[in-house]
């Protein structure tokens, strides 16, 4: 899938990190750029994870060892470690990471991290977005967060590693924090009004997790509001009867004050009809719209001011189409990267930056609406997706930097892009 980059392509002041990904929540997997870079052998695999679930952290040499290799490891395993780690440096640095990535620290090792290189920080971030909409009262734009946070999700949560620890600790942690999000996408979507489209995924839920109140408790407001309250009410004391089986325990507050508010057909279980008032102008429905600010750190610039300039002055254009061409190595990715940072300023609604080159104008667009708060789901074909990202930037102002655009790329499907918003790019020419 691809993501958008977050560096430039090795020219003078861009640095030489390329797009680096971290994957924990599935099999471990490491991405740079368009190319998978996770490492084959199972043993290296292990000690990435072993470090990535305390990333930035100083892991302990002997606690690594007791991993690997259990309560009994050879005399050889300090040694053996020590190859490891340099193998596992190896691999990074051919895939195009930076050799600083895997740290040797006094006593152990560290690797480092960056906030949008992890999945689990991705997770966790756009979680804390959508529970703080959802206090804010914004139900439905709350579920949409809620659900990218939970696309960011492979598989089980290192799905192919054994050591002691990640069975037993960070991955349970991990698939914990997984359910409390679900169930808290399901609050907002019930909060927003559904009601029996989710009887079907909540059945699975339950029968998956047979003992958790939360879900219970939604399943029977859902098949409440489907019309089905004799099957509320079966469900609620078929739980209570498990409950009393498995754990000599009654059910929560929550659930009996559900039970007691369905039996005297409260009307705040039904969903609120939505009152549409009339709206002056578009604006007030953006209001609230994510912000996204994707520009790589802006280059150093050496003999390209009056270059950058020039392409500066042309953003007095309330729609400009702005590019910089030139072939590998000239310098024209630093140039777009300071043009975009000196103008950044112009365009409150957020900055779009994607690497082009490789990549399908599907993708990236996609990209471009996910990053804009467009729901995965809600992602129209990829023919109708420059419809879609114009519809998305109509009340906007934003600025959309592609990096090495080849010819025929298909930058026409959405240049110019409406007006107040700015595409800037750094073209090839071949």
């Amino acid at each position: 899938m691809f993501r958008p980059s977050r560096s430039g392509r090795g020219e003078r002041g861009c640095g030489v990190r390329r797009d680096v990904r971290f994957g924990v929540l599935g099999p471990v997997e490491v991405r740079v750029g368009d190319r998978d870079a996770t490492p084959t052998r199972s043993r290296l695999r292990e000690l990435l994870a072993l470090l990535l679930v305390r990333p930035g952290t100083p892991v302990r040499s002997s606690a690594l060892i007791g991993e690997l290799y259990g309560d009994r490891p050879p005399d050889t395993a300090t040694t053996a470690l020590q190859v490891h780690v340099s193998q596992l440096r190896k691999a990074l640095r051919a895939a195009g990471d930076d050799d600083r990535r895997l740290r040797t620290v006094p006593g152990g090792y560290l690797i480092r991290v960056g906030p949008d290189e992890l999945d689990l920080f991705r997770f966790e971030r756009l979680a804390a977005t959508g529970e703080r909409l959802l206090q804010a009262g914004k139900p439905g734009r709350a579920a949409a967060v809620l659900r990218d946070a939970l696309s960011v999700w492979r598989g089980p949560a290192l799905a192919d590693v054994t050591a002691a620890s990640l069975v037993e600790v960070h991955a349970p942690r991990a698939e914990a924090k997984r359910l409390d999000v679900l169930e808290r996408r399901i609050r907002a979507d019930l909060t927003a009004g559904a009601g029996g489209n989710l009887v079907p995924e909540l059945r699975n839920l339950v029968t998956g997790h047979p003992l958790r109140e939360g879900l219970r408790a939604q399943l029977v407001l859902a098949l409440y509001r489907a019309g089905q309250q004799a099957a509320a009410l079966a469900e609620l004391a078929g739980f209570r009867a498990l409950l009393a089986a498995e754990l000599g325990a009654r059910p929560g507050p929550e659930l009996d004050g559900l039970q007691r508010r369905i039996l005297a057909a409260d009307p705040e279980l039904r969903p609120r009809e939505r009152v549409v008032a009339p709206l002056p102008a578009p604006l007030p429905a953006r209001l609230y719209a994510v912000v996204p600010a994707q520009l790589p750190p802006c280059p150093e610039l050496i003999g390209r001011e009056v270059t950058s300039a020039a392409l500066v002055a042309a953003f007095d254009d309330p729609a400009p189409t702005v590019a910089a061409v030139g072939g590998a190595g000239t310098g024209t990715t630093a140039v777009v990267l300071s043009v975009a940072h000196r103008v950044a300023a112009r365009y409150p609604g957020g900055q779009l930056f994607a690497r082009a080159c490789g990549v399908p104008a599907g993708e990236v667009l996609g990209s471009f609406l996910r990053a804009l708060g467009v729901p995965s789901t809600a992602l129209s074909p990829e023919p109708e997706r420059p419809a879609q990202l114009h519809a998305e930037l109509a009340d906007r102002r934003v600025l959309l930097v592609l990096d090495d655009v080849p010819r025929g790329w298909g930058v026409a499907a959405i240049a110019p892009p409406p007006t107040g918003s700015a595409l800037l790019m750094s073209a090839t020419g071949e």
